[in-house]
């Protein structure tokens, strides 16, 4: 049976390509242009120059030649958000450079001509404060942080990953000199932000509906909710009816032995608000349950005016 040449060609899809000889290799790009190798080294330079921030990290796991990818991510995401929460609007990333370390530029967002600049530049005016912070002695650092208030939160977060990564972080804003925070340093700002604020105390009465009861297994504390009666005053920092509190487990677990979940109950509610001036969030309060005991209804008649009891007693002599 003769050969079927179609056939034939389709199986050697390369029979032609061999009896031409040897395929020419690809054409290589053409090499880089001296001009535009000076424009990327210009631009750098400005960046280095001109950036509002400029935060340098080595060491740990950042290498010579590169940094962890998550890692570079995560520290980008801290300082953005620390810049924004201290002035008040988002900071941008204007790039990332390697070298001995990595190198991140922060800024305002750019005008519609490069050359022009914002009247005020808030990334550098944040960048400033928290320069203020970072070689800071302890002294210093807690008067600053009390200074820039809730912002210290995700200052926190920021010395925390520098703690745990173990690299060295250089934060420099324009025309001021760098200043470093090591990991021992991070550690050491990190347990000062975490102690307890000072505050004023208080007690509160508290009559409500117990409705919640929350205790894990194996821990000393646990949550308790109370559903505020009408004429039951509200506690400082509560705008609504429920009053969530931690409580020791203990006396959850006595509540709940004498059947008082889902009714009326009498509670004493500590209050522990922030000193103005003294604690670094000017919102700190902490609300913990002291006792929890059978209490009177919400038609009791307690906490209502003495009128509207007068106008009642009235109707029933009637």
């Amino acid at each position: 049976m003769p050969d079927d040449p179609e056939k034939d060609e389709q199986s050697n899809p390369g029979k032609d390509r061999e009896e031409d000889g040897p395929q020419e290799p690809a054409e290589l790009p053409p090499p880089p242009d001296p001009k535009r190798l000076d424009n990327i080294e210009f631009a750098v330079k400005e960046l280095w120059t001109q950036s509002p921030l400029v935060v340098t990290v080595a060491d740990g796991p950042i290498t010579s030649a590169y940094g962890p990818a998550e890692l570079i991510g995560k520290l980008a995401e801290r300082i953005a958000a620390l810049i924004r929460d201290v002035a008040g609007t988002p900071t941008m990333l204007y790039g990332i450079a390697p070298g001995n370390s990595m190198t991140m530029f922060f800024g305002d967002p750019q005008p519609s001509g490069r050359q022009e600049q914002l009247e005020f530049e808030v990334t550098l005016d944040a960048a400033k404060r928290v320069a203020d912070l970072v070689e800071a002695d302890e002294n210093n650092f807690v008067a600053r942080a009390i200074g820039i208030g809730a912002p210290m939160s995700r200052y926190d977060d920021l010395a925390q990953l520098v703690q745990s990564e173990g690299f060295n972080l250089q934060w420099k804003p324009r025309a001021q000199p760098p200043r470093v925070l090591t990991p021992k340093r991070a550690g050491e700002q990190h347990v000062r932000l975490q102690a307890p604020p000072e505050t004023n105390d208080w007690e509160q009465e508290v009559n409500g509906i117990l409705y919640r009861v929350i205790a894990e297994p194996g821990e000393e504390k646990g949550t308790a909710g109370i559903r505020r009666f009408k004429w039951s005053p509200a506690p400082v920092g509560v705008s609504r009816g429920k009053v969530i509190a931690s409580a020791d487990r203990e006396m959850l677990d006595r509540a709940l032995d004498q059947g008082l979940f889902g009714h009326a109950v009498k509670a004493v509610l500590r209050i522990r608000k922030g000193v103005l001036g003294m604690t670094i969030d000017p919102d700190y309060i902490d609300l913990e349950w002291v006792s929890i005991e059978p209490g009177p209804g919400e038609d009791s008649g307690l906490g209502r005016p003495i009128e509207d009891l007068l106008d009642d007693l009235e109707e029933d002599d009637g």
